[in-house]
């Protein structure tokens, strides 16, 4: 049996041959470990699980009856009242002190269970699956057995069980969003690496727990399983961080602590006066000194406004009611108040304020461009030019580009439907893309134009696919259109970086067909380009042209292959706004909410979606994540936009604005919306930590105070708007029982010092001092 420390296997798997990372681990390149000692290295280090962090008995049950000092001054209060009252041998209403506790606590016990249950739904417990090889054999496994040294067996489409080594690959892209936040997938290769310390998005050469094959196939050796992965030392971290302690809470807290001591005062004063007052009465006239003490914690106990707690909290559980019907789910009660204080709120790009589905919003073709509606994987859109429809079949330029990009793609979208939680429309429909986001824009953009792959396919066959390469940054299949016989013509089509795929053509498509491309006319395509990457659009360069099919022997050569194109243009991709997001972003600043994108983009990208949304405004800065350490104070409230961020800075941005950082004369409540890996930590340390439902990770659920169902910022700024409603009541609320309260301690403090005076007594024997007084706090 081999097993590695992982945590000395990390910091050289990138920098390490395949043959070295293979003979560490005892691995066979080919046939993988042997079934047995697979089974050995499990017993020996557990299931490929990720820590989970189980709240004790004690936080789930018992710290909600303990967790505020005005219940815990009030219960200390109740049980000497207690022992006091059966030491005496009377009976009056200090249960209630109780009775208040255990609804209280009831209700915050019932919140966390009720969270507890929605999240676990929303997870969707089902396990993974995956290949590897062991034996020389392929075989499916749960992700769970999978163990350091095992061989994984990657395809399209897999998801990564573990942290593992790249031992071959062809054409192999993984989307490692949820572990860095870069939108795009990422071409992965086997060559060892030359430098020493490399973040995730360097090491090329490895594949991590929680990302997603896109496209190509490969085989790796894994080197870290369980909480020894890159997700599992996140998902650690995430158990040092401690509660954050909610502002209403706290400032309770505060308050109950003075209170507390002018408590003990006022009983300390009353007692020694009605001692000595004791001293100077007739031996029949004396109270007991129990009495003496049970009516001097009684009236001071009135300065204490039990009712704020109980009544808070049921304000509280009205708005987690409120705010699920708008598709949010709340884990922390307290959080519910905190939504509506917030001042700053720091928000991922990717999913949240946009779709996280690449689309095709312009074409450039026939030198004029066109207009595509619609947004998203959908196939709802049309295609217009100057605000009129298009007919493909009246637009020939247009139609070969479009013909070109859906046969030169790896790509399939599958329909389904989700379940929405808020609203009518109980149901959503979807579309998941297995391989590549930008080639499944291409595909519905030949969908809204009417052509079908389908019938394309059916009348033409791929002979010859060059993949994607890093270097060359462009992929071109070969077509047959009369079944491949020697002799008949081929169709190239190309795609790629457009300056690049420009600068291979020789020709221009045109409607009227293709005409020759000079130098001149390439640059003002290339300065065409530019213009609108500075817009923050994606472009993908597209070109064609016929060749001789090979003859018998003979093979296709790229370089020859991929030489005087003819260019028929190229598409501009974005990553769309949500609906609604850009009104929703307004009525945040409108509010008192200053809104701050954090994005792994680049900044001119980020710069140009944050201007489209007002986030963005002129004098505002556009920071990258390596300079935040650097920033000035004045600096950091200039600044609307950080961007190339990994999660170590994103916890960094947290602290500069709560003030924790050591370099702010203030602090704020601030609140993190994320979805991924990366996210994580940061939504742990947030005030108020808010993560997606449908396209976040286990381990940002888990950290988060609450969960978006939708993914829509929309639904953020609508609970924080509700959070703000909420406020304004628990604060009238507050107000009025601290009036009350002080001016009935205050009465009934002043009469303690007046002899023989008695509180509501109809001339019996004894005073309804004590049942009277109980009942009016009660009510």
């Amino acid at each position: 049996m081999q097993t590695q420390d992982a945590t000395a296997v990390h910091a050289t798997a990138h920098r390490d041959k395949v043959d070295a990372i293979a003979a560490r681990f005892k691995t066979d390149i080919e046939a993988g470990l042997s079934t047995s000692e697979a089974e050995a290295r499990y017993k020996a280090t557990g299931p490929n699980s990720l820590p989970e962090a189980r709240a004790s008995f004690w936080k789930l049950y018992i710290a909600p009856f303990i967790e505020n000092w005005l219940v815990i001054i009030y219960l200390i209060a109740g049980v000497l009242l207690l022992i006091i009252s059966l030491a005496i041998n009377k009976v009056d209403f200090s249960t209630f002190t109780f009775v208040f506790v255990v609804i209280n606590a009831i209700l915050a016990i019932f919140q966390q269970v009720r969270a507890k249950k929605a999240l676990k739904a929303l997870k969707q417990l089902a396990r993974d699956k995956c290949t590897v090889i062991r034996d020389g054999q392929r075989m499916e496994i749960d992700a769970m057995l999978v163990v350091q040294g095992d061989l994984l067996q990657l395809q399209e489409g897999d998801k990564v069980p573990a942290d593992a080594r790249i031992v071959s690959a062809n054409n192999l892209f993984v989307d490692e969003a949820s572990i860095t936040g870069e939108s795009v997938p990422i071409e992965k290769h086997t060559e060892p690496m030359t430098k020493e310390h490399a973040g995730i998005p360097d090491m090329k050469n490895c594949v991590f727990m929680g990302s997603h094959v896109t496209k190509g196939n490969g085989k790796a050796i894994v080197f870290a399983t369980g909480s020894q992965t890159e997700m599992g030392q996140v998902a650690g971290e995430l158990t040092t961080i401690a509660d954050q302690e909610i502002p209403l809470r706290k400032k309770i807290n505060n308050f109950a602590k003075y209170l507390g001591i002018i408590v003990c005062v006022m009983f300390t004063i009353i007692c020694i006066y009605k001692l000595l007052l004791n001293q100077g009465l007739p031996p029949h006239e004396q109270q007991p000194v129990l009495a003496v003490l049970r009516d001097a914690i009684i009236r001071a106990i009135q300065f204490m406004p039990i009712n704020i707690i109980l009544l808070v909290t049921v304000l509280l559980f009205t708005g987690v009611l409120a705010l699920a019907k708008k598709g949010v789910i709340v884990r922390n009660l307290s959080a519910t108040d905190a939504l509506g204080r917030i001042s700053i709120l720091c928000t991922d790009k990717t999913g949240t304020l946009t779709q996280n589905e690449m689309t095709v919003k312009h074409v450039m073709a026939g030198g004029k461009v066109y207009d595509v509606s619609g947004s998203g994987y959908l196939p709802d859109g049309q295609v217009t030019a100057d605000g009129k429809l298009v007919d493909i079949d009246a637009s020939p330029s247009l139609r070969a580009l479009v013909t070109s990009g859906i046969l030169n793609i790896n790509v399939d979208l599958v329909s389904g439907t989700r379940k929405v939680a808020g609203g009518r429309k109980k149901v959503k429909q979807t579309r998941d893309v297995i391989g590549d986001p930008l080639e499944a824009a291409l595909h519905v953009l030949a969908e809204k134009t009417g052509l079908s792959k389908g019938q394309l396919l059916a009348q033409s066959a791929r002979v010859k696919e060059f993949p994607f390469d890093a270097d060359l940054k462009r992929m071109t299949t070969v077509y047959s259109h009369a079944g491949g016989d020697p002799g008949t013509k081929w169709q190239v089509y190309t795609k790629g970086a457009t300056e690049l795929v420009a600068g291979l053509s020789t020709a221009l498509m045109t409607d009227g067909g293709p005409v020759p491309m000079p130098e001149e006319r390439r640059a003002e395509v290339v300065a065409e380009m530019e213009r609108w990457a500075e817009k923050g659009f994606r472009t993908l360069g597209i070109a064609t042209k016929e060749i001789d099919a090979p003859a018998d022997g003979k093979t296709l050569v790229r370089e020859l292959v991929e030489k005087d194109l003819v260019f028929l243009g190229f598409v501009m991709i974005t990553d769309p706004l949500r609906p609604g997001v850009k009104k929703a972003v307004e009525s945040c600043e409108s509010a008192g909410v200053k809104v701050i994108m954090v994005t792994g983009d680049h900044p001119r990208t980020a710069k140009s979606i944050g201007s489209e949304l007002g986030i963005w405004k002129e004098g505002d800065k556009v920071i990258e994540g390596a300079d935040i350490a650097s920033l000035s104070e004045q600096d950091v409230n200039k600044v609307s936009i950080f961007a190339r961020v990994d999660p170590r800075q994103k916890d960094a941005i947290v602290r500069r604005y709560q003030g924790s950082s050591g370099m702010e004369s203030k602090s704020r409540v601030v609140a993190m919306t994320g979805d991924g890996v990366n996210d994580a930590l940061a939504l742990g340390m947030a005030d108020v930590g808010i993560a997606m439902g449908i396209s976040g990770t286990a381990i940002a659920k888990e950290a988060a105070d609450m969960i978006i169902t939708d993914d829509s910022f929309n639904t953020i700024e609508l609970g924080i708007r509700e959070g703000r409603a909420l406020f304004a009541k628990i604060r009238t609320i507050i107000y009025f029982f601290i009036y009350t309260n002080l001016v009935e301690a205050s009465f009934l403090f002043a009469t303690a010092f007046i002899p023989g005076f008695t509180f509501f007594n109809p001339g019996g024997p004894e005073p309804w001092f004590v049942d009277q007084v109980f009942l009016i706090v009660g009510l």
